[in-house]
C-alpha cells in the first residue's frame, strides 16, 4: 500500500532499478509499471511483480506519476 495525499490524480506506480555507470549500456535497466487494484482519499493498493524475471530481487526506485506525467520523488525499495 502507497500512502499519497494526491491518490485521486495518480495515473501510474513504476519501479525502475538503478542504472550502472561503468558501460554505456546497461542490460538490467528496468522500468515496471505496476498495476493500481484499488485507491481511497489516500492510499493506492498495488502488487509486486508476480516473478524474478520481470523484476529480479534488488533495490529499485519507485515512483508514482500523476495525470500530468509528473513523476514523484523516488523511494527505494528491496524485492527479494
Amino acid at each position: 500500500m502507497i500512502e499519497t495525499p494526491q491518490a485521486a490524480d495518480i495515473n501510474a506506480v513504476v519501479l525502475i532499478a538503478p542504472i550502472s555507470v561503468t558501460h554505456p549500456t546497461d542490460a538490467g535497466q528496468r522500468y515496471i509499471k505496476l498495476p493500481i487494484g484499488s485507491r481511497t482519499a489516500s492510499t493506492l493498493e498495488t502488487q509486486a511483480p508476480a516473478h524474478g524475471n520481470i523484476a529480479p530481487p534488488g533495490s529499485y526506485m519507485l515512483f508514482v506519476v500523476d495525470n500530468q506525467g509528473v513523476p514523484s520523488e523516488a523511494r527505494f525499495v528491496a524485492i527479494s
